[in-house]
C-alpha cells in the first residue's frame, strides 16, 4: 500500500491518530478480501475513526496486487 499522511494522521474526537497501527490492523483484517474491497474498507475505517469536523486532509491510498 502507498498512502498519504491524511490516513495515518486522521484524528478521532480524543485527538488520537489513526496511525500506522490502525493502517496495519485494518490491512491485516481485510487481507483475504479483493483489493478494491480492502481499500474501500480502509477508507471507511479512517472516515469512521475521524471526529466530525476534525479531519481536513486528503485520504489517498494506492493498493497493489502481486500475481504469483
Amino acid at each position: 500500500l502507498l498512502y498519504s499522511d491524511g490516513i495515518s494522521d486522521a484524528e478521532n474526537a480524543a485527538r488520537q491518530d489513526f496511525g500506522i497501527e490502525g493502517l496495519l490492523r485494518v490491512s491485516a483484517d481485510t487481507r483475504q478480501l479483493p483489493l478494491a474491497d480492502a481499500v474501500a474498507a480502509l477508507i471507511h475505517s479512517v472516515e469512521t475513526w475521524c471526529a466530525p469536523g476534525i479531519h481536513r486532509d486528503d485520504l489517498s491510498l494506492i493498493g497493489f496486487e502481486v500475481a504469483e
